[in-house]
């Protein structure tokens, strides 16, 4: 019986190898020429849980004549009623994944791309923005948490268990945006 058992195991082991060996790895993509298309989706903006409004959104990134910059236009609303802000995209140093999102009327953005997500953090008009895009194969997911800029809260600031456990500010979510925005076709 044992000696069943450890051929069991053994089979099991050497079986497990082989489908490892088979599974398909995921292509890594270069950003943000592998998503270079047309993405559009609509907008849930919610607050408080409630939804606010939803409109359409797209996004649409495309080459430019230099290799370092992109158009980044997004478009909000429908039926003849756009508000569109063309921007541009541009590697911001030779840092790997440092960005600058351009509005083209003297305001430029930081951003950081990780490998999946381009993440920016700002602050406009007393409000604290975190605004997010994921990408995938075949979308965009897309997301804003806006906050205020002073805490409403702090938290910690003690020793527990011996361990100094330091100040931490807690900044109320006032209102979400997220959208996915799906790859149409070329």
């Amino acid at each position: 019986m044992v000696r069943f058992l450890c051929s069991m195991v053994i089979i099991f082991f050497v079986i497990s190898c082989g489908s490892i060996s088979t599974v398909k790895k995921i292509e890594k993509k270069i950003f943000p020429e592998d998503y270079v298309g047309t993405y559009e989706g609509s907008l849930y903006i919610l607050q408080s849980m409630d939804t606010v409004n939803v409109l359409s959104m797209g996004l649409e990134i495309a080459k430019t004549e230099s290799q370092e910059e992109y158009d980044w236009r997004i478009t909000y609303g429908s039926d003849g009623d756009y508000d569109v802000r063309a921007y541009l995209l541009r590697k911001a140093s030779s840092r790997p994944g440092h960005y600058h999102i351009d509005e083209l009327n003297g305001i430029v953005l930081e951003a950081e791309f990780d490998g999946y997500a381009l993440v920016s953090l700002y602050s406009v008009m007393d409000n604290l923005i975190s605004v997010t895009y994921r990408f995938d194969q075949k979308s965009i997911l897309f997301d804003i948490a806006v906050s205020r800029p002073e805490p409403s809260n702090s938290t910690g600031d003690l020793i527990f268990e011996g361990d100094t456990i330091p100040s931490v500010d807690i900044y109320p979510i006032v209102l979400t945006q997220n959208a996915e925005l799906r790859r149409l076709k070329d």
